[in-house]
C-alpha cells in the first residue's frame, strides 16, 4: 500500500459504512485478558468510505495500543459525533494509559519509518492510516497528554455521497 501511495495509484472505494458494526467487527480480535479494551459508541454512525481502508485503519491503531498499553489497564476505543464550522465530523479516538509521548515524538510518529523504541514494525502503520484520512478528507492526529497515554483520532467528516464524489473529481 505504501508504494502504490508513492506511485500515486491508492484507491479508495466509498460506500455507506456503519462505523460502529466495524468497530463491533475488529475489537474482538485485539481484546484480551492483558489488554482489555471498552468501547463507548453510539448505536449507529453511518459515513461514505472505504470499509477496507478504515478497517486498515482501525486495525492499526489497536494494534499499537495493545502493544504499548500497560497490561490489564483497558484500551478505550471512543466514537463520537462532533459538530465544526465545515458541519459534521466522526470522531474515532483509540487510547492507552501507556506510559505517554513528548509532543515532538507524537508528530514524528505520522512519517513513514518511524517506529516505537520497542516496536518491530517499520513505523510504517501510522503513516498509511494518516494517509488513508487523507484520502478521506480527514485527519489523523496523535495526542500525549502528560501523564495519560497516548490518545489517536481519525477524523473524517459526515456527508453525502455527491459532495464526496465531487470532492474526489476535483
Amino acid at each position: 500500500d505504501v508504494a502504490r501511495l508513492n506511485q500515486g495509484i491508492f484507491t479508495i472505494h466509498p460506500q455507506p459504512i456503519n462505523m460502529v458494526d466495524l468497530v463491533q467487527e475488529v475489537v474482538p480480535a485485539f481484546n484480551g485478558p492483558d489488554t482489555p479494551i471498552h468501547v463507548h459508541a453510539p448505536q449507529e454512525m453511518v459515513l461514505l468510505a472505504d470499509p477496507n481502508r478504515l478497517r486498515q485503519v482501525l486495525e492499526n491503531l489497536l494494534a499499537n495500543a495493545v502493544e504499548y498499553a500497560p497490561r490489564h489497564i483497558p484500551i478505550r476505543v471512543q466514537l463520537d459525533k462532533v459538530r465544526r464550522t465545515d458541519g459534521p465530523w466522526m470522531l474515532l479516538t483509540v487510547s492507552n494509559a501507556g506510559p505517554g509521548l513528548p509532543p515532538e515524538r507524537c508528530v514524528q510518529l505520522l512519517r513513514p519509518f518511524v517506529a516505537g523504541v520497542t516496536s518491530t514494525g517499520l513505523g510504517l502503520g501510522l503513516y498509511l492510516a494518516n494517509r488513508i484520512a487523507a484520502a478521506h478528507y480527514g485527519t489523523l492526529t496523535v495526542d500525549s497528554p502528560r501523564g495519560q497515554g497516548v490518545q489517536v483520532t481519525l477524523a473524517l467528516p459526515l456527508e453525502d455521497e455527491d459532495l464526496f464524489i465531487g470532492r474526489r473529481n476535483a
